[in-house]
């Protein structure tokens, strides 16, 4: 499991780090559009760059957003549980959200195979191929399915959060 998790990580870093590059796409694109405009020139293509940046960063910055738990999670029904039950129902939606993710990026994937196979362009100014963007739409996806699967084996946020304030309490008791 050691080995797995250390693989997420890495997987995980990587799309984190490639949406930041899409998220600096996009305000290099609108700068040169704002320059431009002030300049008189036409930035060519800058609408559809902005926006295959904008889905790019998108599905790359999903499996990253998770691991750093920064999805709207509602935890209130897990407090509301039994404290027996709230671990299964935490893997139980894991194992859902990894079986639906999963789901979508086979047939996000089906979708690139055919985009590559009959050369698909966008309809925009440039006309460039859409399994450029597609490509990180299938990985985004892939490693977002993949951070559900090891979230199977985590303890559940709003456990590690009661843990931490249990914690805390001790802690200023002792002092």
């Amino acid at each position: 499991m050691g080995r797995f998790r250390s693989l997420l990580d890495g997987m995980t870093m990587a799309a984190g780090v490639l949406a930041a590059i899409g998220l600096i796409a996009i305000g290099v694109v609108v700068a040169a559009q704002i320059i431009g405009r002030n300049a008189g020139v036409l930035v060519a293509g800058a609408d559809e760059i902005a926006v295959y940046s904008l889905s790019t960063l998108s599905f790359l910055g999903l499996a990253y957003t998770l691991k750093d738990n920064g999805h709207i999670r509602v935890d209130t029904f897990l407090a509301l549980c039994p404290q027996t039950w709230r671990v299964g129902l935490y893997r139980a939606a894991a194992a859902l959200a990894a079986a639906f993710m999963g789901y979508l990026t086979y047939h996000a994937g089906e979708q690139l195979y055919f985009s590559v196979l009959f050369n698909e362009r966008s309809q925009g100014l440039l006309g460039f191929p859409i399994w450029i963007p597609q490509i990180a739409m299938v990985f985004g996806l892939g490693v977002f399915a993949l951070r559900f699967v090891g979230e199977l084996a985590a303890p559940p946020p709003a456990l590690e959060t009661e843990r931490a304030q249990a914690d805390a309490r001790r802690d200023r008791e002792d002092a």
